[in-house]
């Protein structure tokens, strides 16, 4: 029995979009304050930074959030899962560090990529501590826990960039302020006692800090769950290879700077796909446990009501930018940004569909639709790939808002289908048995 009782869904949304929202301000103050204190190619090197290191530290993300929540038997103990955890970070720092080598990056973008991939795995271990508090619908821990390393970030990254004018004393301040929230309040007794996890066999909380930070091993079971968790981990890598596939080819046809001014102009749109993404885990329990109880009808009435404040939501957007977008631009950055105000319009229209697609990707997810991610998103990121070839030399950084917006319509498509199937294949299985019995003639008397 929980020893805390969850939170509406309006609540968990509210709460979840708070965090995301400050999450995403504070990632938005990071690249506006590059801009202001340095120029686009600095904003360049950390957009390329972000963009080689989280597709390779989304391996010890492997969305194991997603298989805890849904875990209604208890069969991954928390403990165990962080253990799975951190052989995976592990892996993706080597796995980092040789990418790095063979790609040829000097040594001043290595140590950048190598810190931004750092904080990024410190996000991973904190995804293990609020798996617990999702399962028990208080997004209110995660909400916060985001709000303040967001904010202690921002300030850390702030100090060090306008000390010492360097990249690298910038982003270590990711570190800083992630790893301090890491182990003051996400590992804190507080989120234990939500659920009462405790040991094996106790029903108590971990009472001590050792007991709370320290993995717990079970090679066989973790295995087992690393298996359960592969599709939604190579969706994940999949998943962030795509966002950042035009990152790649802008850096190679056109350079750094354009990489930086492409990079700033995205984070305008991030903010409606944060809201839309909080939307998406605040009604994730409760989809997940509509699906498995049979309750169909009402699954798909709490899904379109996440869908239609999405849309709302990118339409907005997308008449903001239309209105107001080179005076946005020109008061966040600089004027040669505000150039650009057509780049703008087309990466919220991107913005808009992935609002949608986000919402349809945790209702897929709620309905553990694992196996079917992995071809989706196979193809999302093939098209992605094509469409960058060829969009990119020709029209430039609006060519790649082109070929964002394609996989991004493929990916929108794909969901939505998987999701109809879904729901067909439950509805299926909920119909009774059909029995037919022959009753014996009546013989005259």
């Amino acid at each position: 029995m929980s020893s805390s009782r969850g939170l509406s869904v309006r609540h968990n949304f509210a709460w979840t979009l708070a965090g995301n929202i400050t999450y995403a301000l504070c990632q938005w103050a990071v690249i506006v304050l590059l801009a202001k204190l340095g120029n686009t190619e600095m904003v360049g090197r950390f957009a390329l930074a972000v963009a080689v290191a989280y597709p390779i530290t989304f391996l010890a993300h492997m969305q194991l959030r997603v298989i805890f929540v849904t875990d209604l038997e208890g069969k991954y103990p928390a403990g165990e899962m962080l253990g799975l955890r951190l052989l995976l970070s592990a892996l993706a720092i080597a796995i980092l560090l040789a990418t790095c080598k063979v790609a040829g990056y000097s040594a001043q973008t290595t140590r950048v990529i190598f810190v931004v991939g750092v904080a990024q795995l410190i996000d991973c271990i904190s995804e293990n501590y609020f798996a617990i508090a999702q399962r028990q619908e208080r997004m209110d821990r995660i909400a916060i826990s985001q709000a303040l390393r967001s904010l202690l970030s921002l300030g850390a990254v702030a100090l060090a960039v306008y000390v010492t004018r360097s990249l690298t004393w910038g982003v270590a301040g990711y570190v800083l302020g992630r790893i301090s929230i890491l182990l003051i309040y996400d590992a804190s007794r507080a989120t234990f006692t939500l659920g009462a996890l405790g040991a094996p066999g106790s029903s108590l909380p971990p009472t001590t800090f050792l007991e709370r930070v320290l993995p717990r091993w079970n090679l066989r079971k973790q295995f087992r769950m690393l298996w359960v968790a592969l599709p939604l981990g190579i969706v994940s890598v999949l998943g962030s290879l795509n966002g950042n596939m035009p990152r790649y080819f802008i850096e190679k046809s056109l350079g750094p700077a354009e990489v930086g001014i492409y990079s700033a102009l995205n984070y305008v749109p991030a903010a409606a796909l944060m809201i839309a993404t909080a939307l998406g885990y605040a009604v994730f329990a409760r989809l997940s446990k509509l699906y498995f109880d049979g309750d169909l009808p009402g699954f798909k009435l709490v899904l379109a009501k996440a869908v239609g404040v999405c849309g709302l939501l990118g339409v907005a957007g997308v008449l903001g930018g239309a209105v107001l977008g080179r005076q946005v631009l020109t008061l966040l950055y600089r004027p040669e940004y505000a150039a650009h105000q057509d780049l703008l319009l087309w990466l919220l229209g991107v913005g808009a569909v992935g609002c949608v697609a986000s919402c349809l990707g945790c209702a897929m997810s709620a309905a553990s639709q694992f196996r079917q991610q992995p071809p989706l998103f196979l193809v999302v990121t093939g098209v992605s790939l094509v469409a960058c070839y060829f969009l990119i030399p020709r029209f430039g950084l609006k060519g790649a808002a082109m070929a964002a917006l394609v996989a991004m319509l493929v990916q929108l498509c794909g969901t939505a289908l998987v999701i109809q199937r879904a729901i067909s294949k439950r509805a299926h299985t909920m119909k009774p048995a059909v029995t037919v019995t022959i009753e014996p003639i009546l013989e005259s008397q």
